[in-house]
Formats: C-alpha cells, sequence, structure tokens
C-alpha cells in the first residue's frame, strides 16, 4: 500500500461560500468522465429527513460516542435543519451513555441502513467550526470495521486545517484495532473554518483519491473492499470539556457512480 500527497502546501482556488451548487448536480470538480448520481439530500426541508438519516449511532434519543477517545454521548436533538443546511451541535451540556458520564453532548448522522454505496464519487459542502476540543468529520464506514475500510474524507480538530485519512486492517495494527494513513501531514491548510468548502473523495477496488473544492489534495492505493458503505457526518469532543456550543453545518451531499 502506498501514499501519495499531492499539494503539501496547497493554496487552492478561493472559497465557494456564495457559490450555488451546480445544476444539474454533477460533481465539483473531481475526476472527470460520466457519473450517475445515486444520492443526493440539498436539506431543504423543515427537519432531517428521518427516510434518509438515522440521528445518531443506531438509533434516535441519547446514544453512544464512535470510541473511547471522545468525551461526549450524542442526541438526535442536536441535529436539525435550517437556513437550507444540515446543522450538528457539539455543546458543553453533560450527557450519561453506554460509556459513562461525559462532559459533552455532540450529534452524529447517519445514512447507514437506509443507503450504502460501495464505489464512486461522494461530495458534500460543508462549513466546520472553531472550538477547543471540537473534532468535526465526514466519513464512510461499514462493518466489519476495519476490514470494510473506513473513509474520512474530511476531519477538523477545532482549528483551521481539516485532515483527510483511511483506516484498513492489517497484520500489526496500532492501539485503536486498525492501520492508517491519517496525522497532521494529510492536512489542507486552507482556513478550513472560515467559509464552506467542497470536501470529497473518489472511493474505486483500487484505493481512495481526495477532492478539496473540486482539486485532487491526495490519493491512498490499496484494497478497497466492495462493502456498501454509510454516508456519516459527526460532530463530537476530544481530549475534555468544549468551550461553548459549536455548529457544523452541511450546505448539500450527493453520491454518484460510474
Amino acid at each position: 500500500m502506498t501514499l501519495v500527497l499531492l499539494l503539501n502546501h496547497f493554496r487552492g482556488p478561493k472559497p465557494t461560500d456564495g457559490l450555488a451548487p451546480p445544476s444539474p448536480p454533477g460533481p465539483h470538480g473531481g475526476p472527470g468522465g460520466a457519473w450517475q448520481i445515486t444520492f443526493a439530500d440539498e436539506f431543504n426541508e423543515s427537519a432531517i429527513d428521518a427516510n434518509r438519516w438515522t440521528r445518531g449511532r443506531g438509533g434516535e434519543g441519547i446514544t453512544d460516542a464512535v470510541n473511547k477517545h471522545q468525551k461526549n454521548c450524542f442526541d438526535s436533538e442536536n441535529a436539525w435543519v435550517e437556513g437550507g443546511a444540515a446543522k450538528l451541535r457539539v455543546e458543553p451540556r453533560p450527557s450519561s451513555c453506554q460509556i459513562g458520564d461525559q462532559p459533552n453532548t455532540g450529534a452524529f448522522i447517519s445514512t447507514n441502513g437506509k443507503f450504502g454505496q460501495a464505489y464512486g464519487y461522494f461530495e458534500a459542502r460543508i462549513k466546520v467550526p472553531r472550538g477547543l476540543n471540537v473534532w468535526t468529520a465526514w466519513w464512510l464506514n461499514a462493518d466489519p470495521w476495519p476490514d470494510s475500510i473506513e473513509v474520512d474524507i474530511m476531519e477538523t480538530d477545532g482549528d483551521d486545517e481539516a485532515d483527510f485519512n483511511v483506516h484498513y486492517a492489517c497484520p500489526k495494527p496500532d492501539r485503536n484495532g486498525s492501520c492508517n494513513m491519517n496525522g497532521r501531514h494529510n492536512t489542507i491548510p486552507l482556513g478550513a473554518t472560515q467559509d464552506y468548502h467542497v470536501y470529497a473523495a473518489e472511493v474505486t477496488p483500487e484505493g481512495v483519491r481526495w477532492f478539496y473544492d473540486g482539486r485532487e489534495v491526495g490519493q491512498w492505493k490499496g484494497e478497497v473492499p466492495p462493502r456498501e458503505r454509510a454516508l456519516i457526518f459527526d460532530i463530537k469532543s476530544t481530549k475534555g470539556p468544549v468551550n461553548g456550543p459549536s455548529v457544523m453545518s452541511v450546505d448539500y451531499v450527493r453520491a454518484w457512480k460510474r
């Protein structure tokens, strides 16, 4: 398996804030060629669409965090629609779930059990917040983990940078149970919190390519199993309490296949 970082000091185009989404919907830049749209949510309804999304891990209400590194539970009430965008909030509100008492409450929405796709192009237009211990993500996942390959299209850590990662099974996993291509060296230092940006990935049987505002920023080469991965957005906390409510906004999310 090899990793190619294409634009370590990529400065990229101007922010996409204020630009209308493509009509009819097509990828914002990306790898080109013919695509057939398979999923689209513009978040123009009055609430999160329950036919497409579950607001929680495995169900509505108070649900567990994704892993032991998070200092929160998830609450379905922390995900809603406002102004044509999905809103996900993490806040310093104590919560209790199976992992115990936590100092914060976050938000998690997933298409698990309602939509999944193994390969194709996956894109979302997102604005992420700044904030102490705030952790946001736009990712693809399926069971069993990590054999199915987890694709993190975008992760932020409360600052002005965005990461892209992949987690996969290997003979000698790390302390979290997987091998991964991640870390600050896979960062897009482009002012992620200042405006909306388009984060996307092309997933094929041979690997993953990441795109930021339509420009390719990196790739990972390795076998990707044919698992139907759900689309996931979440906002959570790491290390300790957040210093106030922080909101992640998702303008739209779309998926295509060849």
